[in-house]
C-alpha cells in the first residue's frame, strides 16, 4: 500500500471512529437534555436502559458526567488550540523579518505570502495555522543551513502548507485527546502524522531536492532545536519533530524495509472493549 493511501486509510478510520463515537454521545445528551427523540440505536441510551432495569442508578449519573465532561472537555481542547495558535501568530508577527519574507517568497513561492521569516536565535521551520497556514521559518535557521539544505526544508514545509496538514492533525489530535478512553486513536494520530512527515520528504525530494540535503537538514534541526520544540503546545507541523529516525533510513536506503504499522493489541482490545460488548448485548437482545 502506497503512503499516499496509508495516510487516507488512517485519516478516513480515525475520523470515522471519531465522528461515531462523539454522534453517539450528542444523540444521548440531546435527548436527554432536550426530550429528543431517542435514536434507533444508541449505546448509551441502551447502557442507560440497562442500568435501569438493575436499579444501578449510580451509574447513570456517572454515565451522564462521563458524556457532559467529554463535550466540555471537547471545547476546553479545541478552544486552547485556537487561542495557542492566535497567540503563535500574533507572536510571530511581532517577529516579522520583512525583507526576507519577501525574499523567499519570491524565490520559493512567486511573491505569494506562504512563508513568514522571524528574528529568532533558535532555528525554526514549521507550518502553523488551520485555515490560513504559514510556513514559519527563523532567522537562526537560515543561518544555520545552507542553500540546499534551505530548500530542502522549505519544500517539506510546502507540503504540510498546501495539504493544511495542521488542520487535519488538529482534528484527529482534538478527538483522540478527548476520547481518551479509547487508546487506538492515539496509535492512528501517530501513524497519521509518521505518513505526513514521510510524505512531505517524498514531496521535497520530487521537487529535485537531494537525499543528502534533506538529511543534513534534519539532523541539524534535530541537534539545535530540542529545547524550542519542547516549548510548542499548540498543533503544527513541523520539519523535525517526529519520526527522526525512520525518516533518516529512508533517506540513507530507500530500499529499505518498509515501516511498521502493526496495531497494539492492548490498545485495540481496550477501544473495542468500550462499545464492542455493548452492541452485542443489544444485537443478542434485538435478536
Amino acid at each position: 500500500m502506497s503512503w499516499s493511501l496509508r495516510s487516507k486509510w488512517m485519516f478516513g478510520l480515525c475520523l470515522m471512529l471519531i465522528g461515531f463515537t462523539l454522534l453517539q454521545m450528542g444523540m444521548y445528551a440531546a435527548h436527554t437534555l432536550f426530550g429528543w427523540e431517542k435514536a434507533a440505536f444508541n449505546v448509551f441510551e441502551f447502557c442507560e436502559s440497562l442500568i435501569k432495569r438493575y436499579s444501578l442508578l449510580l451509574l447513570s449519573y456517572i454515565m451522564k458526567l462521563a458524556v457532559l465532561g467529554t463535550f466540555v472537555h471537547l471545547m476546553y481542547v479545541t478552544v486552547k488550540q485556537w487561542l495557542g495558535v492566535r497567540a503563535a501568530n500574533r507572536k510571530m508577527s511581532v517577529l516579522q523579518h520583512g525583507g526576507l519574507s519577501n525574499e523567499l517568497n519570491a524565490r520559493y513561492f512567486a511573491g505569494s505570502k506562504a512563508i513568514m521569516v522571524v528574528s529568532h536565535p533558535e532555528p525554526i521551520a514549521l507550518t502553523l495555522g488551520f485555515l490560513r497556514p504559514k510556513i514559519i521559518l527563523s532567522t537562526g535557521l537560515l543561518s544555520l543551513l545552507d542553500g540546499e539544505e534551505l530548500e530542502a526544508v522549505v519544500q517539506h514545509e510546502h507540503f504540510h502548507y498546501r495539504n493544511r496538514d495542521p488542520l487535519m492533525i488538529l482534528i484527529l489530535q482534538v478527538g483522540a485527546t478527548v476520547l481518551w478512553y479509547m487508546p487506538i486513536l492515539r496509535f492512528g494520530v501517530e501513524q497519521y502524522k509518521t505518513t505526513r512527515e514521510l510524505l512531505a520528504d517524498h514531496f521535497a525530494l520530487q521537487r529535485r531536492v537531494s537525499e543528502h540535503s534533506l538529511g543534513s537538514a534534519l539532523l541539524k534541526l534535530v541537534k539545535y532545536s530540542r529545547g524550542e520544540r519542547s516549548n510548542r503546545t499548540f498543533v503544527h507541523a513541523s520539519f523535525a519533530d517526529h519520526s527522526i529516525n525512520y525518516r533518516l533510513m529512508r533517506l540513507l536506503n530507500p530500499e529499505s524495509q518498509e515501516f511498521s504499522m502493526r496495531c497494539p493489541v492492548l490498545a485495540l482490545v481496550l477501544s473495542l472493549l468500550t462499545f464492542g460488548s455493548i452492541s452485542v448485548m443489544y444485537l443478542s437482545i434485538m435478536l
